[in-house]
């Protein structure tokens, strides 16, 4: 559990000093999500009915 916490604690230090690293992670899922919210239309058309 104690080498999970340290590699944690690395991994932000290293976006605390890295801005760009930090942009992309934050960014990058944000612009994601957003753009699947304009993509994905789960409106049922074109389908025959028996």
């Amino acid at each position: 559990m104690k080498t999970i916490f340290h590699i944690i604690k690395k991994e932000f230090l290293r976006l605390r000093r890295d801005r760009q690293m930090f942009m992309m992670s934050f960014f990058a899922p944000v612009f994601q999500l957003i753009m699947l919210g304009y993509v994905a239309n789960l409106d049922v058309s074109n389908v025959p009915a028996f």
